[in-house]
């Protein structure tokens, strides 16, 4: 499975991992390789995450106020 951001995502995760990286130093990093670890396990099984909406599955990044919402087509 391929994993696809939408261009509006890619440029929140961007904003994201410096913001956190100006707040505490790696701390961005951090963020980047927990969204990493989740597209590994959506990747591995896409269905182990709850139905949100329609074919839509919501993965929740524990450490940080983000959700990672998923298709059957790729990413949102």
């Amino acid at each position: 499975m391929k994993i696809k951001l939408s261009p509006f995502a890619e440029q929140d995760f961007d904003i994201a991992i410096k913001w956190y990286n100006k707040k505490q130093d790696k701390l961005g990093y951090e963020l980047a390789n927990e969204v990493s670890e989740i597209f590994e396990r959506i990747k591995i099984n896409p269905l182990q995450f709850p139905r949100e909406y329609r074919n839509m599955r919501k993965a929740v990044i524990k450490r940080f106020p983000y959700n990672i919402f998923s298709d059957y087509n790729g990413f949102c």
